[in-house]
């Protein structure tokens, strides 16, 4: 079934378009020195208007083919959702709970991620908070899906936002809320692109873009990160900020700017629980907790 599958979305595609586009080109090289000047110029730009147009198609096709992925995956959101949900209705849940939950809501973006990209997705909730020894802003990881959580976890590294570029510019950008996020398909060609993990002993930076593409120290290559804060279109303090949610990928080109926008309202809906919860969820996680964080606008 597979195989079906594949061929149905790439194979046949793929010979239908390129039969078409080889027997243009036949066409013309075989007639093409037999007319008139004035009708190859007619010919030419007839030529690369239908070569446009099979372009286009094949552009087309790519995004109406992932966009009706989603079509089968609200059953998962909505999952997601419903643990968040259920945490809303407990009494004084204990921190076992919420983590229990916040885990099944990161592995429900798991799967929708995964099934509309067609590439194993890993997500995890972190949370802001400040470094007790120098005020510095922090992130800590509170939560990964089960796909992720073999990852290297924190192991009492501190982790500085301003180490890293991806949360540094969600901050910069709070009252901008166009640019309140980071996405990025190609992190090894992104040479600006900072991360903590890059201080680690064990883990060196790139010197150039060849040993980037050659040996990425990162687990992933495309990513997308969002604040949970409350509200998506309105500047906001970055006090109100509680921490990020991330999707990522080790493939290149994993996302588009319509996952962009779930994960935004995902993490618009995650907030309440995050931030009511703010307490709990930091007392074992050896951070200050923002005074302010819980503000309103």
């Amino acid at each position: 079934m597979e195989i079906i599958r594949l061929a149905k979305k790439y194979i046949l595609p793929f010979i239908g378009y390129g039969g078409a586009t080889a027997s243009l080109i036949y066409l013309i090289f075989k007639f093409f020195g037999q007319i008139e000047p004035e009708t190859k110029t007619i010919i030419s730009l007839f030529f690369l208007l239908a070569l446009y147009i099979i372009i286009d198609n094949v552009f087309l096709r790519y995004k109406w083919w992932r966009k009706q992925k989603y079509t089968s995956v609200f059953k998962d959101i909505n999952r997601g959702f419903a643990k968040l949900h259920e945490l809303a209705r407990l009494d004084n849940p204990n921190p076992e709970s919420i983590h229990n939950n916040l885990r099944n809501t990161c592995n429900s973006l798991s799967d929708v991620f995964s099934k509309v990209s067609e590439k194993e997705c890993g997500v995890c909730i972190k949370i802001l908070g400040q470094n007790e020894e120098d005020d510095d802003l922090i992130v800590k990881t509170l939560c990964r899906d089960k796909q992720s959580r073999h990852r290297n976890q924190d192991s009492g590294y501190v982790h500085k936002v301003s180490d890293n570029t991806d949360f540094d510019n969600i901050i910069k950008n709070a009252e901008a809320p166009g640019n309140r996020y980071y996405f990025n398909n190609y992190l090894p060609f992104s040479w600006t692109y900072k991360n903590s993990r890059f201080e680690q002993a064990n883990i060196s930076e790139p010197q150039n873009y060849f040993e980037a593409f050659k040996n990425w120290p990162l687990d992933y290559k495309s990513t997308i990160v969002v604040p949970i804060c409350p509200g998506l279109d309105k500047p906001i303090k970055s006090t109100l900020i509680a921490g990020f949610l991330c999707v990522d990928s080790n493939s290149y080109s994993a996302f588009t700017k319509v996952d962009l926008e779930v994960l935004r309202g995902v993490a618009d809906g995650l907030y309440n629980t995050i931030d009511s919860m703010y307490d709990t969820l930091t007392q074992d996680m050896a951070i200050e907790v923002q005074e302010d964080a819980n503000l309103e606008e």
